[in-house]
């Protein structure tokens, strides 16, 4: 299945579940050379498969790769998601939206260079502003990880079963580098189906205006 017929089928579950969809988010497909590219200029793990950007909404993929299809379940379902309509993750997206409107005042630039690391000069005045900015984003975010990993990593499992994909998950998942989030996802089995998982979203911060 093309990824574009992929994102449609999953979107219309998504919609009849939960009335909500990812709206805003877009998401990018790289080969294997345009993909270490892309780690570096953004400074991730090359052995990445995909990674979520909440300050552009992007879900940018790895498409030469084996779990491609779940892969895009976590990062543009499961982050896109929550970045959109949680309460924590809008939080989070307005914090991004501030550094970069701080980051264009110090640059004197209209518009960012894209998906560029970028280099801020310690003579500005705004840059005690803007290391300051920095530090707020990453302790929201490290306060917030199993919340806004927990919840991709369970998206990504509960559409893995509606599009029978379990085995496929589960291989994913029994890899090393997965390991360390199984406790994460069986916390939000465990909710799930003691309470629902209309209460989980909830619970996860949806719905809550």
């Amino acid at each position: 299945m093309e990824i574009d017929e992929f994102a449609l089928t999953n979107s219309k579950i998504i919609e009849s579940e939960f009335n909500i969809n990812p709206v805003k988010t877009t998401f990018h497909l790289y080969n294997n050379a345009e993909w270490q590219i892309l780690c570096h200029s953004i400074d991730i793990d090359c052995l990445s498969e995909g990674v979520y950007l909440p300050r552009n909404l992007e879900a940018h993929l790895l498409e030469q790769c084996k779990f491609l299809e779940i892969n895009f379940l976590h990062e543009y379902f499961g982050h896109g998601l929550f970045c959109e309509h949680a309460k924590k993750g809008k939080i989070l997206v307005s914090l991004e939206k501030d550094l970069i409107e701080l980051e264009k005042k110090i640059l004197g630039l209209v518009q960012l260079p894209d998906k560029k690391m970028i280099s801020i000069d310690n003579r500005s005045p705004y840059f005690k502003q803007y290391i300051e900015k920095q530090q707020q984003i990453v302790s929201f975010f490290k306060e917030n990880l199993g919340l806004y990993e927990g919840f991709a990593i369970w998206m990504e499992y509960y559409l893995a079963k509606q599009n029978n994909k379990e085995a496929m998950f589960e291989e994913k998942f029994s890899r090393p580098a997965y390991k360390r989030n199984k406790g994460l996802l069986e916390k939000f089995i465990k909710f799930e189906k003691e309470n629902g998982v209309q209460i989980l979203m909830h619970k996860v911060g949806f719905y809550t205006g």
